[in-house]
């Protein structure tokens, strides 16, 4: 075995949002014998970095439905975006669905001149 993927949501984390003495043991030891514990969610990578914290061993984590790989020490690994006019084409064709927006679009770089 080389990588063990943990989702967080419901799985990992407890009704109180921690990771119990059981499964950090568990993750140190898998660690220890040289498997990848990457902890994984849909959620951004903000709310995934408190859960990482709780755990004392080297991790990555998969967040953003896939779209960001980063580990804990938090260089991006991986970086998968939408190009910005198929999400503003998304926006606007999602916009009878929805009460605010849930994304976000980063400026458009300056033209080099």
């Amino acid at each position: 075995m080389q990588l063990i993927a943990l989702d967080i949501d419901g799985t990992l984390l407890s009704s109180r949002f921690t990771v119990s003495e059981r499964n950090r043991a568990a993750i140190a030891e898998a660690t220890r014998r040289g498997i990848e514990v990457a902890l994984v969610t849909g959620r951004r990578y903000d709310f995934a970095m408190p859960v990482a914290k709780q755990i004392d061993s080297p991790l990555t984590m998969i967040v953003n439905n896939g779209a960001l790989v980063r580990p804990k020490q938090g260089e991006t690994l991986v970086r998968h975006l939408l190009p910005r006019n198929t999400a503003l084409r998304v926006l606007q064709a999602t916009q009878a669905w929805r009460d605010g927006r849930i994304g976000r679009l980063r400026p458009s770089p300056s033209p080099t001149r």
